[in-house]
């Protein structure tokens, strides 16, 4: 893909970061040192955190790898250790190219799941070391590798009968109109209770 920098006002840059980092955040069940009334903190695993340079400003003579250099109408000598940057007043666009894992899971957050799977991509600007400016975008992941079939719908149905004294009975009956779910998606069904 590419970013695009808009300054709103002149920025003195010489390198540009690109960051992509996703993380699984999830909830443990209560252990003995937290009460029922207060819950363990969100525990994090790190699935990808990989950072690539998208651009670094350089003059000829730093492509080159000159160290000195003299210049015929100053006649004086510069060094290239000397830190150079570039000021954008316009916008820039610059690739930018960070593969995932292959077993990246999808995204997923859900109200009230104990999981969440954030991906989000931060895209750093520099200027002689030091970040000016930063911006992070959160990333839709969808994992086609791991969908191994296509899977046909089927309607569920569940049935349960319990029997009491005196040939009495309670029966109940549950009705999904499919097997396949997502997961955001309305679960709707039908149950049906029958008193004998």
């Amino acid at each position: 893909g590419h970013v695009i920098c808009e300054p709103h006002q002149p920025l003195e840059i010489d390198c540009v970061e690109g960051r992509i980092l996703g993380e699984v955040q999830y909830f443990q069940s209560h252990t003995p040192s937290y009460s029922l009334s207060s819950s363990p903190p969100p525990k994090t695993k790190v699935i990808i955190d990989e950072r690539a340079q998208l651009w670094k400003y350089q003059t000829v003579s730093e492509m080159l790898g000159l160290d000195v250099i003299y210049d015929e109408n100053q006649n004086s000598h510069f060094s290239s250790d000397k830190p150079s940057s570039s000021t954008f007043t316009t916008s820039a666009t610059f690739p930018i190219q960070i593969s995932l894992p292959h077993f990246a899971p999808p995204s997923f957050y859900c109200p009230g799941s104990p999981v969440s799977i954030r991906f989000a991509l931060e895209i750093q600007l520099y200027n002689q070391g030091f970040k000016i400016a930063s911006h992070e975008e959160n990333l839709v992941v969808i994992n086609y590798e791991s969908i191994k079939r296509q899977v046909i719908p089927k309607p569920i149905n569940h049935q349960k009968t319990f029997h009491f004294s005196k040939e009495r009975s309670i029966s109940l009956e549950m009705l999904l109109p499919t097997d396949v779910f997502t997961t955001t998606a309305k679960v709707e069904n039908c149950i049906t209770v029958t008193n004998q």
